[in-house]
């Protein structure tokens, strides 16, 4: 139903914007202009809401709309098929300005934007440890495969901090190692040195003087 009565049926370009910004789960004009790259953003989010196609308008200064999750998947599952290609780049742009650390680094993942992820996740993730709400950094670290763990330092600091908030000292230590090694290597001196003093006081608590 929603490919041959409501999908198929509108006009090309339409239909194009409302694929590549079914990536976000509540569309802007701004946020869909710099997502889709497409121009006159704000008309076509006035048309999309004309039409009734399974939004609702969100209390917000400027219109802001969300679509049926069922709907955003089908989306989400013809922009797949169709523009394959284009995915990662929408999931790249989509990320730039979401608030939420969870989305943007979950949307980071999916593009294999490995780098911007990681980057991402050191700026805004590391303060959370300080505030008591390191889990959500604890959960996103997940979503990187253990490859870049090897290659990545930044995500052996965070890693290592996750388990300072737990008082695994021989987690801090293994991962504070492993960072101080990686930071030696990218010519990250002030890095490698915090990571050897934080690597420090897991081999006290091993009693390693």
């Amino acid at each position: 139903y929603l490919a041959a009565e409501v999908l198929d049926d509108m006009p090309a370009e339409l239909r194009l914007f409302l694929l590549r910004c079914s990536v976000l789960p509540e569309m802007t004009a701004a946020r869909c202009a710099h997502v889709s790259g497409m121009a006159h953003a704000a008309q076509r989010l006035d048309e999309l809401e004309r039409r009734s196609l399974f939004v609702s308008v969100l209390q917000a200064d400027e219109l802001t709309l969300r679509m049926h999750d069922l709907v955003r998947d089908f989306l989400q599952d013809r922009l797949q098929r169709d523009h394959a290609a284009e995915l990662p780049a929408l999931l790249c742009r989509a990320a730039e300005h979401e608030p939420d650390l969870q989305r943007a680094v979950s949307w980071l993942a999916r593009a294999g934007a490995w780098g911007q992820a990681e980057a991402l996740l050191r700026q805004r993730g590391e303060p959370m440890f300080m505030r008591g709400s390191g889990a959500t950094v604890e959960q996103l670290l997940t979503l990187f495969p253990a490859a870049e763990f090897e290659a990545r330092p930044g995500l052996q600091w965070l890693r290592g901090l996750a388990a300072m908030q737990h008082l695994d000292f021989d987690g801090v230590l293994v991962a504070m190692q492993r960072a101080a090694h990686g930071f030696e290597q990218a010519g990250c001196a002030r890095e490698a040195v915090l990571a050897r003093a934080y690597a420090c006081l897991g081999l006290q608590r091993a009693s390693q003087l």
